[in-house]
């Protein structure tokens, strides 16, 4: 089990997504420029280095004018974060799970647990390296902690994004498809455009061999599950061996939990124990539904 919950992305800001630029007012009538003013709702913080913040909130129609503003650029960023990583938790990717660092927003911690395919039972950690800019400075990389032969994955560990993402259109692309892009090349092979000729090549040759290769990379992830944080950052994800004395109590709290959620889950018409549809007598149907 993980040994960190994920913590908020953003920094705690004096500002929200609503925020208005500052009216221009007579200089005489102005006598704080951190004072609310009309409809202004939040100002930008003061910057070290610049005498007057409010004068760096002007009026403008695009986020990228307000983002040119350097002081405040990864602010913005991380405002541009923090929905991507809600997507991210909504869609549930299947047996892999992200993290965001504490130290910065803009390094996830990633671990896939493959459930089939040629790598099945292994468990891989990555991260995900996020441009500065984003989302106007092109596609995350994702690179591999763990030793992988694959066809999409160099022996230093670099994924080919580029393969699925070859031009990134920030109103289309999000971090949660690149992620469950990176899950799905686990469970069908593609061996175009590789960046491990060896691994594709033969993947095409000598299917067999291949098989074998891939089987060692699942082994070898097992033997390091346990390894030691390579980062003193607190959100990187990491395993212990199962203590009964420590997670018993936390097992039995998870097994409770979703027995005793089975009745508010709505009407079901088939019976606990079975995969037959319609196994619930109509009788009991309309019982319960009264």
């Amino acid at each position: 089990m993980p040994r960190s919950p994920p913590k908020r992305l953003a920094h705690s800001l004096a500002m929200d997504s609503s925020f208005s630029p500052i009216e221009e007012e007579e200089p005489e009538a102005v006598a704080e420029p951190l004072k609310r003013q009309g409809s202004v709702r939040k100002v930008l913080p003061a910057t070290p280095g610049v005498p007057d913040p409010a004068k760096l909130v002007e009026r403008t129609n695009s986020l990228p004018g307000i983002r040119s503003t350097s002081q405040y650029g990864p602010y913005f960023t991380e405002y541009s974060l923090l929905p991507e990583y809600n997507m991210l938790q909504g869609c549930a990717i299947p047996g892999v799970y992200c993290v965001p660092a504490a130290n910065t927003p803009l390094m996830w911690f990633g671990v896939i647990f493959v459930r089939q395919g040629p790598y099945v039972g292994g468990v891989f950690r990555f991260n995900i390296v996020i441009p500065e800019n984003f989302p106007d400075g092109g596609c995350p990389k994702v690179e591999f902690q763990s030793k992988l032969f694959h066809p999409q994955i160099s022996p230093e560990g670099d994924f080919n994004i580029g393969r699925g993402f070859s031009e990134w259109n920030k109103n289309m692309h999000h971090i949660w498809q690149v992620v469950d892009y990176v899950r799905k090349s686990f469970l069908k092979i593609d061996p175009g455009q590789p960046v491990n000729e060896e691994a594709a090549k033969m993947y095409k040759m000598n299917h067999e061999k291949f098989m074998a290769e891939a089987k060692k990379c699942v082994s070898l992830s097992i033997q390091r599950i346990y390894d030691l944080s390579p980062t003193d950052d607190p959100h990187y994800i990491s395993f212990e061996p199962f203590d009964s004395k420590t997670h018993e109590s936390l097992r039995e709290k998870i097994y409770s939990q979703e027995s005793s959620s089975e009745d508010s889950r709505g009407l079901s018409w088939v019976a606990s124990n079975s995969i037959k549809p319609f196994s619930v007598p109509i009788s009991g149907v309309i019982q319960n539904s009264s």
